[in-house]
């Protein structure tokens, strides 16, 4: 016997469109590439994407700075 179809009107769903997308509408982010990377997937404006990305890299720098001036640094002489 066929399986019984879930209770409840069903909805296909809607067909993406640009807009639906989140970019290239009124007030919204162009579409391209790169304004995709930089907003997370449009899921932020241009300005938040950005400041996101300068501390994602900033903070990427000085947890390697850290692990370097750590790991690499020179013993000190045992100065009495």
């Amino acid at each position: 016997a066929p399986a019984a179809a879930a209770p409840g009107p069903q909805k296909e769903a809607p067909a993406a469109t640009g807009s639906d997308e989140g970019c290239g509408g009124a007030g919204e982010t162009p579409c391209s590439p790169a304004n995709k990377i930089i907003t997370f997937d449009y899921r932020f404006p241009i300005g938040w994407g950005l400041l996101n990305w300068v501390l994602i890299v900033l903070l990427s720098f000085l947890f390697a700075w850290c692990c370097c001036a750590c790991c690499l640094r020179v013993p000190r002489a045992n100065t009495r």
